[in-house]
């Protein structure tokens, strides 16, 4: 599912690390490292920072657990690691260094010999996602998992579609309950909308065993609101008109006279219809006004304290009338999302079909309620080592830690109370790159876990990625931001050490923008970024400058110059991403975007998703109308407007109101905008055809025809664009090949995809032979390295969340807004929830920043571009006042206007009228 942590995922790349350059010993963490290689009967928990070999830490720890017979069989291993990408790197290296082990001279022959038998058996050993670890336990011990003896996960779109086929299902039968009917009406009328109510069955899918022993009652039928205090406050504000005031100029008189009076009026309407819901309509369409600062009290005397008073009155009893009604409808109905979701799930495990969160629930279920199975396994793995901790849950913590018990017979009631077989566990990670909070992973464990080593805790410090002068500021600046932590939320800074030096004798951090004039919108200051961010990349390329050259053949210590694929842009959130993709187009600089969940929502894959919806659902204009708009059939506004004036619709099924049984289009139509009533008959007859092929097949076909990938070549950047559409085809298969059947839900699947946050950690398979910047969500880029980093994108927060369901001790808390925004459907502890909720939010979007700024080698270039003071500047006016402390570790970017990179010959002004427009494409047509 969209929101599952996802522990693995082949399309991440795994960690890039370089191998320490000195002996251990003169490395300032060297003791922490010997500690790790070493101390094979001590159980360490590995605080290791960005850049610091931890991957290397490891193998060499294993290389040792062998070469000492501490690891006699490599089936006694299990190495976790985050993705399925990591995992094959990390055996492959194992395999590489015990090879290198096996014919060093310096060990004894025992050691070496130990190592040649290990790496020709290394396949047996577990190396592994956390979720792949489950499944093999799984695997094993099946019926004593209470699962069929053999049974299959279903991952990624077979587990969505699932999800939105069930969904429909639930939402029938709840339309359709007696006992719902009047509860329902009261919450549609409040503002309720179907859709938002998905969102939180998602969350609690994702997250379904904490629903498990949460015991959730039933308030029963919503009662009636009472409207009286909201009107009564009403009528005592207006009351306090005086005869002499009647049709003065006095701003608070007016209010009254012509604002809340025929509000009262409309509310007293509805009263007297009689119809409850009648009345709720009313006061959900309008909320009782403030005063403000309206009136004069030298006009109105005591009596304006009294109008206030009565206007606030009826304000608040407003809110809390709505509010609790709103209340009362979500408690009915949060109960039996949580036992659809629970039943679902007993369903898929009687079913033996389970989804990637089963396999940790099913796992930790096994080990703890099953001290026999739990003592075979625990006698198996000799040894655990556990990477990438600090985007752990409790469900993984709890199932590495009864395999580790020192008495597997017998277990406490709590993880943290397990005593640990000596040298069994070795957790690492880095809580400073914690960043999955929105898909279950639990920062505050990192701490408590930490707590339970003790003394057995270690640091790796010494950066072998980034060069001093890019450290330096980091220190300098997380330093200030993460400071000595804020309780479990964040942890304290550590700072990093430098092992490069710099190939210049400038700060390689370089800062673009600041504050701009007051005034200015975020929408322009996002246009502003973008287009310093692509000067500066230009001035990189146009100068030539050297970074160290990587590549297989190259000599120790060759420098190369700089390519477009050296550079990659960051960005937190998806908003900057338009006008990047737009200035770097203007400035010849190419691209490629590279995090799957950007690609959904570049404007090539939004322009064919908005031409399926307009197949699909010919009604929805909006869909219609941006299709004619798209490169596909390139209406102007023009051509919509003449077809609109002269009598003709946008709907393809009726593209005019018929004069005849036959559907002639009428005389006033004829001639006018040809391209839209041709574009409007092809939206016509895929529609029409939508049934008889597959989706894959329609999407490959409407490509085809309205020859869409011979039209990327008109684009500066053809294989980008034939890429994006390659992907929406690749999509669409993958699609069919899970079991998806029609086109509408092909469409709700796409939107899952296009939602912040969805698919955050997938990465495009880079291509190799394209020079481009690269441009990826900072989630997309955990794991990477780059020469030079571009951060962007910092100059407002994260976008504000629409649905949010937090756990408490109590059970689920959720809210989510109302159709078309503003108010809240919530649960009662929600607002209590959301306040830790909020800490836990801030802490990780800085760990964000840290993830981000640790991913330069060569370079690296900040925009702090965002609104001036007042405005919400988030991390961008952040950073930017805190370097105005920190003279001489960064430096301004020398932004001037220069000529494009590249020269390419630019078609002539479009053609502008009809008849201009069939001739090109005739001419079009000719050609290709």
């Amino acid at each position: 599912m969209g929101e599952v942590l996802r522990l693995f995922d082949p399309d991440v790349e795994p960690e890039q690390e370089r191998p320490e350059a000195a002996p251990v010993a003169l490395l300032v963490d060297g003791d922490a490292r010997d500690a790790i290689e070493n101390d094979l009967d001590r159980n360490l928990f590995v605080e290791a920072g960005a850049g610091t070999g931890k991957t290397t830490a490891l193998v060499r720890r294993i290389v040792r657990l062998f070469a000492t017979g501490r690891l006699a069989e490599p089936s006694q291993l299990a190495a976790i690691t985050f993705t399925e990408a990591a995992a094959a790197q990390l055996r492959d290296r194992i395999r590489a260094a015990l090879e290198r082990a096996a014919v060093d001279p310096a060990p004894p022959t025992a050691e070496r010999d130990a190592c040649r038998v290990a790496a020709r058996r290394i396949d047996e050993a577990i190396v592994t996602t956390l979720h792949g670890f489950a499944q093999g336990l799984l695997a094993e011990h099946p019926l004593a998992a209470r699962l069929p003896p053999v049974f299959e996960v279903d991952e990624g779109i077979p587990a969505e579609l699932e999800f939105v086929e069930r969904w429909a299902a639930f939402v029938d039968d709840l339309l359709a309950d007696p006992d719902l009917t009047d509860d329902l009406e009261v919450g549609v009328t409040l503002g309720l909308w179907l859709p938002r109510l998905g969102e939180v069955a998602r969350r609690f899918h994702d997250r379904w065993d904490r629903l498990v022993d949460v015991d959730l009652v039933d308030p029963g039928p919503v009662p009636p609101g009472d409207p009286a205090p909201v009107l009564d406050a009403l009528r005592a504000a207006i009351g306090c008109i005086e005869e002499r005031m009647a049709g003065s100029d006095d701003r608070l008189v007016r209010h009254l006279e012509e604002t809340v009076a025929p509000l009262l009026a409309r509310y007293d309407d509805a009263v007297a219809t009689g119809d409850p819901l009648e009345v709720l309509r009313a006061l959900a369409a309008e909320a009782p006004p403030a005063a403000a600062n309206k009136g004069q009290k030298a006009y109105w005397g005591d009596q304006k304290a009294v109008v206030v008073a009565a206007l606030e009155t009826a304000k608040t009893a407003h809110a809390e009338l709505l509010g609790g009604l709103r209340q009362r409808v979500l408690a009915r109905l949060v109960p039996r999302l949580a036992q659809f979701t629970l039943a679902w799930a007993d369903e898929r495990r009687r079913a033996g079909r389970l989804h990637f969160h089963d396999l940790l629930v099913h796992a930790r279920g096994l080990l703890w309620s099953d001290a026999q199975v739990r003592s075979v396994l625990a006698r198996r793995f000799s040894v655990l080592l556990v990477d990438e901790f600090q985007d752990t849950d409790p469900l993984q913590v709890e199932l590495v830690f009864a395999l580790a018990a020192d008495d597997p017979l017998v277990l406490p009631s709590r993880w943290d109370e397990i005593r640990l077989a000596p040298g069994k566990v070795l957790v690492v990670g880095d809580p400073k790159q914690s960043i999955y909070g929105f898909r279950g992973a639990d920062i505050t464990l990192w701490n408590r876990t930490r707590r339970r080593f003790g003394t057995d805790v270690v640091h790796l410090v010494q950066n072998f990625r980034s060069v001093g002068s890019i450290l330096d500021w980091v220190n300098e600046v997380f330093d200030r931001l993460m400071g000595e932590g804020d309780g479990d939320a964040q942890p304290p800074y550590r700072s990093l050490d430098a092992h490069r030096v710099s190939l210049d004798d400038e700060p390689e951090v370089v800062l673009i923008g600041g504050p701009a004039p007051k005034g200015v919108r975020a929408a322009e200051v996002r246009l502003h970024e973008a287009a310093d961010i692509a000067k500066v990349i230009a001035a990189l390329k146009r100068s030539g400058r050297a970074v160290p050259d990587e590549s297989a053949h190259a000599e120790e210590g060759a420098t190369r110059p700089l390519r477009f694929d050296d550079v990659a842009i960051l960005v937190p959130t998806r908003a900057p991403i338009g006008p990047v993709e737009r200035a770097l187009d203007e400035a010849d600089i190419p691209y490629r975007v590279e995090s799957r969940s950007l690609v959904w929502r570049t404007d090539v894959v939004r322009d064919v998703l908005s031409l399926l919806e307009a197949v699909e659902d010919p009604d929805d204009e909006v869909a219609v109308v941006a299709a004619l708009r798209s490169p596909a059939f390139a209406c102007t506004d023009v051509d919509l407007v003449d077809w609109r004036r002269a009598g003709g619709r946008f709907d393809p099924t009726r593209p005019w109101v018929e004069v005849d049984e036959e559907g002639t289009m009428p005389p006033e139509l004829d001639g006018v905008a040809p391209g839209v009533a041709a574009a409007l008959a092809t939206l016509r007859s895929w529609h029409e055809r939508r049934w008889r092929l597959t989706v894959d097949e329609l999407v490959a076909g409407l490509l085809r025809e309205l020859r869409l990938v011979p039209l990327t070549f008109a684009q500066r950047r053809p294989r980008d664009h034939w890429r994006r559409l390659r992907f929406v085809v690749d999509q669409a298969r993958a699609f069919v090949e899970a079991g998806g059947t029609s086109l509408v839900r092909f469409l709700e699947w796409a939107r899952l995809q296009t939602d912040e946050g969805a698919a955050a950690v997938e990465a495009i398979v880079p291509e190799p032979d394209d020079d481009a910047v690269r441009i990826l969500t900072v989630h997309g880029s955990k794991g990477l390295e780059f020469p030079v980093v571009v951060l962007a994108g910092l100059a407002t927060g994260a976008p504000p969340t629409i649905t949010s369901v937090l756990w408490s001790g109590a059970g689920p808390e959720v809210a989510f807004s109302v159709l078309g925004g503003g108010a809240q459907f919530t649960t009662v502890g929600h607002d209590d929830a959301k306040a830790g909720a909020k800490q836990l939010e801030v802490a990780e979007s800085r760990r964000l920043l840290y993830v981000a700024a640790t991913r330069a080698r060569e370079q690296l270039v900040v925009s702090v571009h965002h609104a001036s003071a007042g405005g919400t500047g988030a991390h961008a006016q952040t950073l930017f006042d805190h370097c105005q402390d920190l003279a001489g570790r960064w430096r301004p970017a020398e932004l001037e206007a220069e000529p494009p990179l590249l020269h390419v010959e630019r078609a002539g002004p479009p053609a502008r009228t009809a008849a201009e427009r069939e001739a090109w494409r005739t001419r079009w047509d000719a050609t290709i």
